[in-house]
């Protein structure tokens, strides 16, 4: 996985990412047209829209939790490349359904 626009870029430009998780509350267009243009033109890369950047660091880990379990501390992503899912798994095929893949 690669977190920031800076590392999703190389990975979209290497062929590594499989799929995009963005913010939908992005507000640089230069950015979103950015991701979105090497999205489609390496590989027709699909990317997942969410709500808000404290909304995906909170799915993939980055936000601090106390012992309890409750968030801390919310840290910001606006975007995230998965470069390997792994093995077939059902959240795979449920993520790759709802995009309208394989």
């Amino acid at each position: 996985m690669k977190v920031g626009l800076r590392q999703v870029t190389k990975s979209l430009i290497g062929g590594r990412s499989k799929l995009i998780i963005m913010s939908s509350a992005i507000n640089n267009k230069t950015m979103k047209d950015l991701i979105e243009g090497l999205a489609s033109q390496y590989n027709n890369v699909p990317i997942y829209k969410v709500g808000s950047h404290e909304d995906i660091s909170d799915y993939i880990g980055l936000s601090k939790k106390d012992e309890t379990g409750k968030i801390k501390k919310r840290m910001k992503c606006a975007v995230i490349s998965i470069d390997d899912f792994g093995e077939q798994t059902q959240g795979k095929r449920i993520i790759f359904s709802k995009l309208g893949r394989e």
